[in-house]
């Protein structure tokens, strides 16, 4: 929780800590920003609080989606400013809920908990990609039979994914794949 009022941090770290929530509290953008960067495992959630001292929390949220390994963190943005324009930004921005102040303290449970739950949900979904795509690197050859450019692409990018050397090369296997059908489709020969 990045919140710069001390009331409104003890009552929401009471909140959740109630539920089981366990609350790392930050009361500036600034500090927030160089843990995060610095990675903060185990972090399922942030509540956010939008007006903040130094860097505000419409900077930091910016921030945080540009950083490896927390583009799909939810972030729950608590704030007073409820007009329509500064929720739209929010939302614009990836917030994940827009919490206006004052709430309910079971509003914040539900928003914190289907945050929570939805983010674990990601992570285990990524996790069971990474391992398919890993069961590949055990593959000695293979065939696959492609027909459209939209297929192409999508071997190529899912190939470019499974080892690094691969990676630098994806492009040009999208390249050579887009050859080939166009030839293919075309009746157009090598030779011709």
């Amino acid at each position: 929780m990045v919140e710069d009022d001390e009331i409104i941090t003890g009552i929401i770290e009471e909140i959740l800590s109630t539920k089981g929530f366990a609350v790392v509290t930050v009361s500036n953008g600034q500090t927030a920003w160089s843990m995060l960067q610095a990675g903060l495992p185990g972090l399922d959630t942030i509540l956010l609080d939008r007006e903040l001292p130094g860097m505000n929390g419409m900077d930091l949220l910016r921030g945080l989606k540009t950083l490896p390994g927390y583009e799909q963190l939810p972030v729950v943005m608590e704030t007073a400013a409820d007009d329509p324009g500064s929720i739209r930004q929010g939302m614009e921005q990836g917030v994940y809920y827009y919490l206006t102040k004052p709430f309910e303290p079971d509003l914040l449970l539900a928003i914190v908990s289907a945050a929570v739950a939805q983010y674990r949900d990601y992570q285990e979904m990524r996790k069971t990609v990474e391992q398919a795509e890993q069961t590949l690197w055990f593959l000695d050859s293979g065939v696959f039979h492609i027909q459209t450019l939209e297929e192409s692409h999508t071997l190529a990018s899912s190939l470019a994914k499974i080892r690094p050397e691969l990676r630098r090369a994806g492009l040009g296997l999208q390249e050579l794949m887009i050859n080939a059908i166009e030839h293919g489709n075309l009746g157009i020969s090598y030779r011709e």
